[in-house]
């Protein structure tokens, strides 16, 4: 499905700029300014909500999740079950850490 594409690129444009930036902001916004709205608009035309949930740390999913339950509006994308494709990418950096990029699509 073509929605599974377009998030994947969401989600892995923005974990390779967060390994080479080393950082975020809240409005998720990439080296270049680029937020996440503009960065949707490169990669779909397409209407309906998106969301993403980044984590930077140890490589355990179950650490990730944990962080993003103690967060409100993380724990509302994390628990919003009208949230329909879903895609994660885990990317390693230094150490043992990695970056996690989850990009979440509903109409």
């Amino acid at each position: 499905m073509k929605i599974l594409i377009e998030l994947f690129a969401l989600a892995v444009m923005f974990a390779f700029d967060v390994i080479g930036n080393g950082t975020w902001n809240r409005q998720h916004a990439m080296v270049n300014f680029s937020n996440y709205g503009k960065r949707i608009y490169r990669v779909t035309y397409r209407n309906g909500y998106f969301s993403e949930i980044v984590y930077k740390g140890d490589c355990r999913l179950d650490k990730a999740v944990a962080k993003w339950k103690t967060s409100p509006t993380h724990k509302e994308i994390l628990e919003d079950g009208s949230n329909r494709y879903a895609v994660m990418v885990m990317l390693p950096i230094k150490g043992n850490k990695c970056v996690l990029v989850v990009d979440y699509y509903k109409k």
